[in-house]
């Protein structure tokens, strides 16, 4: 399956870094630290074990990047305006959006601009921080609820919970 991450900062970038890190195809949307981390990769450390993502696959634009079976979006609720408009290029017939975001009625808001859409919600049980461009610290914790908002496809959600346990994330569906 192909992931995006849209918002690779401590929460959607280490989820997405540890997908990728398995062998996992991710792309990662970034804003500010884009030409860094494209220069010179993408590094968690982590209480688990530090790794280096020497050449993630990132981008400036979410109109360069490819359709996606899955997105990760980890950006701040007080964004969700830009989501509406960066998410479509990514978007293909079953594609399945999580929100691993804080905030209310965020699903049910993104139910309404994109009808049929698969949702599912993200509860994040992490301690990270962005600490500087393309560096993640992962403190403490690190596994996911994901609860299925609007996903037709089981299947589909299911892999998704069996991608992140074999990248080593505890995840779990609620």
């Amino acid at each position: 399956m192909k992931y995006s991450v849209i918002g690779t900062g401590a929460v959607g970038g280490f989820y997405g870094a540890k997908l990728a890190n398995a062998g996992f195809d991710v792309e990662f949307l970034l804003h500010s630290d884009y030409q860094f981390v494209k220069e010179n990769g993408l590094k968690v450390l982590s209480c688990d074990g530090d790794f280096f993502l020497k050449n993630p696959k990132v981008f400036s634009s979410t109109a360069e990047m490819s359709k996606s079976d899955v997105v990760l979006v980890g950006l701040k609720s007080v964004n969700q305006e830009l989501l509406y408009k960066i998410l479509p290029p990514l978007l293909k017939e079953n594609t399945l959006v999580i929100l691993i975001q804080n905030g209310i009625g965020l699903e049910e808001d993104l139910q309404q601009k994109f009808p049929g859409l698969n949702i599912a919600a993200g509860l994040a049980f992490i301690c990270s921080q962005k600490i500087l461009p393309g560096i993640i610290e992962h403190l403490f914790y690190g596994s996911i609820n994901l609860g299925n908002f609007s996903c037709k496809d089981k299947a589909l959600f299911d892999s998704v919970l069996n991608d992140f346990l074999k990248a080593g994330v505890q995840a779990h569906e609620v």
